[in-house]
């Protein structure tokens, strides 16, 4: 297994409107750093990236295949540009002030993008929890390329991995059976549709593992291809991003499991099930469970779900692994304890062991259990005994 972290992850320290109070924001960087702490000092190796400028332009590159390109470049610029109009000073936050109408018809077709930049931040965001500040283009876009490396890692052999941090492309279809690779993503990106920021996130992570594993598929085999893949999204939150972005893809089956009528509030329905296209429908399986609902209730589902994903017969695995299930989480509220996240590791490995997956870190809040869970995690997908529900 190989775990992957780039300390400009760290660089975004952004302010979100709770409420009514501008507060630092729930996602911090220490969630990182109780994560890495605890790494350091158990026997895994953590492998960290520093992003070359390179590395930067190819991740780009593949996040502009199911980003708006004017998107990204507003969350590349925001913070600048309303610094030098005076907007705000070099320590705040780019915030909305004023959404699109969902509704208009003044606007038809919809809503363009607005000329004035302070009127921009909230035609690219749909909430007030996804601040940009003067360093957070650096963190998003190292957040990004951690995936996108996590699916070169993939291609990499375990004794040319050293070797293989700073190259730039992987050697392509040579792919390990069953081989797990864990990138520390932050921000998070499962909210993001690829065409607005929220819930923390501004670059789809998934998004971006799916297109840069299809391209090295594509040149492997000299022709574009597009393998079939699945996407098992365990945060407590719906990922509505992931969702819209492969909603009418046929190859990308989406499952997720989140907190029923919770954040972002308006998708993750059982009946959202993909298309329009009849051989979409079908691949986007959504199973919203009653918060506060206990282990043995969440394993239910995840059973269903893997049952999925075993019937889609992926080439590749995304994990948008969020540790906000956890029972004590201010955002989630889902009864899981530290130990039940090695029997959900263990689940999706004994499913799907021959699968190449990369892990991708969405939240988790509660800092100082973010280690431990982490922990857990990683000793349930690498165990090799059963482990028995016993909740």
């Amino acid at each position: 297994m190989i775990i992957l972290h780039d300390p400009d992850t760290l660089r975004h320290e952004a302010a979100e409107f709770v409420g009514a109070k501008l507060t630092p924001a729930v996602e911090s960087p220490d969630r990182i750093r109780n994560i890495t702490e605890a790494l350091i000092a158990s026997n895994y190796k953590l492998l960290s990236l520093s992003s070359t400028e390179e590395d930067k332009a190819q991740t780009l590159e593949i996040a502009h295949l199911t980003h708006d390109k004017q998107y990204l470049h507003h969350v590349s610029s925001a913070h600048s540009l309303w610094l030098s109009a005076g907007i705000v000073g070099p320590q705040e936050s780019v915030l909305p002030e004023c959404f699109p109408f969902p509704h208009s018809v003044t606007s038809q077709p919809g809503p363009r993008p607005p000329k004035d930049v302070f009127a921009r931040a909230g035609y690219y965001a749909f909430d007030l929890s996804s601040g940009i500040m003067q360093e957070s283009w650096t963190s998003i876009i190292a957040s990004a390329h951690l995936a996108a490396r996590a699916v070169e890692m993939i291609h990499v052999p375990h004794d040319q991995v050293a070797d293989a941090i700073g190259t730039s492309i992987a050697p392509p279809g040579s792919q390990a059976k069953g081989k797990t690779v864990i990138a520390l993503c932050r921000p998070p990106g499962h909210h993001c549709d690829g065409r607005r920021a929220g819930g923390y996130c501004y670059i789809n992570n998934a998004a971006v593992a799916v297109s840069a594993f299809r391209a090295v598929q594509s040149q492997a085999s000299g022709q574009p291809v597009s393998p079939k893949i699945a996407v098992l999204d365990l945060d407590f939150h719906h990922g509505n991003g992931t969702q819209e972005i492969f909603y009418n893809d046929p190859d990308v089956l989406y499952v997720s499991i989140h907190g029923e009528d919770e954040f972002p509030y308006y998708t993750g329905s059982v009946d959202e099930r993909g298309g329009p296209d009849a051989d979409a429908v079908g691949k986007n399986v959504n199973l919203p469970l009653r918060t506060g609902s206990s282990f043995s209730e969440y394993m239910k589902l995840l059973t269903e779900g893997l049952k999925h994903i075993v019937k889609h017969d992926p080439m590749f695995l995304v994990i948008s692994m969020g540790f906000d299930t956890f029972r004590l989480d201010p955002l989630g509220n889902f009864a899981i304890d530290t130990e039940d996240y090695a029997v959900m590791a263990r689940t999706v490995r004994d499913q799907l062991a021959d699968v190449p997956a990369v892990v991708l870190l969405e939240g988790g809040y509660v800092v100082e259990h973010l280690g431990p869970n982490f922990l857990a995690f990683l000793g349930g997908w690498d165990s090799g005994a059963s482990l028995k529900i016993t909740r």
